[in-house]
């Protein structure tokens, strides 16, 4: 919820990693055919629809130009999208509703690569990414900044 002395606006986030929608290893108990990508995108898309979320913010996005680019902008989202170098396919998304908020600018786009202090293959510890987004309520003159 976001105050200010005049009135109360209320904004409703969600936040999602798609790898925990996706790795058996996270859910042992599912069927490995309802985490393939053709049967888990359209429900992704069906349980954004159904919480009703002002902003989301998804990471590891995957076949974002293919599939979920189009159906998050016929939910009505303003979408900013960075994807992950080195060669990686995912990235990460920020939807902003459009009835209810708009870009005021994009403040950073994070890049950074973790330390790897147990000699961990280095691809898990490179090509990371963030964002910060600075955002306009439409129903006052408040700002939100968003970190995903």
């Amino acid at each position: 919820v976001v105050s200010s002395r005049r009135r109360h606006t209320r904004c409703r986030q969600v936040s999602w990693a798609r790898r925990c929608l996706q790795e058996t290893g996270y859910f042992p108990y599912a069927k490995k055919e309802n985490l393939e990508f053709s049967v888990r995108a359209p429900k992704v898309i069906a349980e954004l629809k159904s919480t009703m979320a002002d902003i989301i913010c998804m990471q590891e996005v995957d076949n974002f130009e293919q599939y979920y680019k189009s159906e998050l902008q016929k939910l009505g989202y303003a979408i900013c999208y960075n994807n992950k170098e080195n060669g990686r396919y995912d990235g990460i998304v920020v939807g902003l509703k459009k009835d209810k908020l708009d870009f005021a600018g994009y403040a950073e786009e994070i890049k950074y690569n973790l330390v790897n202090p147990k000699n961990v293959d280095a691809r898990f510890y490179q090509g990371y990414i963030g964002q910060i987004i600075f955002c306009k309520l439409k129903e006052a003159d408040q700002y939100l900044l968003i970190g995903n």
